[in-house]
């Protein structure tokens, strides 16, 4: 971890862990963990299965490159942006679970295709229906907030049968 003073908040920078299933936390002896930095999960090849907490704001670049055997990762909400490539080389990837709405999703900021997980994931998007129980998403409502798409936001859904966007969405 890494701490700044001047906001208060800490950064994760370096994974030494050798779990296969792993929650990062959004808090550290009460002060926030916001970020997960570039290259901190790279080459965690024991990973099968990750936990990105609500609270964490951005992912870096290259951030989980190389962690070959993660099978499944959940997203928060608060994710606003995801660096380049931060999931490439996860061969093993194959469902993506987010915990906001498309409404957040339509808000993240990917720094290029090779940012958005689903480019590596080989199965499906879930997210919560109103049980709390994770669903695979196969139509996609853009609510009528969203007033940009931006690129690489839904590249590589797969099982998507429609998406319905609003009248006046860019």
């Amino acid at each position: 971890l890494e701490y700044n003073e001047a906001t208060n908040e800490y950064s994760i920078v370096e994974y030494f862990g050798t779990t296969q299933i792993e929650t990062v936390p959004s808090t550290f002896n009460g002060i926030p963990i916001v970020s997960i930095e570039q290259s901190a999960f790279y080459n965690c090849t024991n990973l099968t299965s990750l936990v990105v907490s609500e609270g964490i704001e951005v992912i870096g670049g290259y951030a989980f490159q190389n962690c070959t055997n993660l099978v499944n990762i959940e997203l928060p909400s608060t994710v606003t942006s995801i660096g380049t490539y931060a999931f490439s080389m996860n061969s093993s990837l194959q469902n993506v679970y987010f915990g906001g709405t498309i409404e957040n999703w339509s808000n993240i900021l990917f720094e290029n295709l090779y940012a958005n997980p689903m480019y590596y994931a080989q199965s499906d998007f879930y997210q919560k229906d109103s049980t709390g129980t994770w669903k695979v998403v196969t139509e996609i409502v853009i609510p009528d907030t969203v007033k940009v798409i931006n690129q690489y936001q839904f590249a590589y859904f797969r099982n998507i049968t429609s998406i319905k966007l609003p009248s006046k969405v860019t």
